[in-house]
């Protein structure tokens, strides 16, 4: 409890509508276009990973080694 009372006076008074939007604005980025681009990165990542390149550098990442690129 002695948390939250703490918390409540570093927290300047702000009116509720303002703190509703911010929170509602935060919240909008989550929307189904920003979801379909991370889900796009991923999988770009995911295959990535599996290219020669990245074999190569995590080879050598793990022989301490520098990687080489041809």
């Amino acid at each position: 409890m002695r948390m939250h009372s703490n918390r409540r006076k570093k927290m300047p008074r702000k009116p509720l509508s303002s703190l509703m939007e911010t929170k509602r604005l935060m919240k909008s980025a989550r929307t189904p276009a920003v979801l379909a681009q991370m889900d796009e990165e991923a999988a770009v990542f995911g295959r990535l990973l599996k290219e020669p390149a990245a074999v190569e550098a995590f080879s050598a990442l793990m022989e301490k080694g520098k990687p080489v690129f041809n």
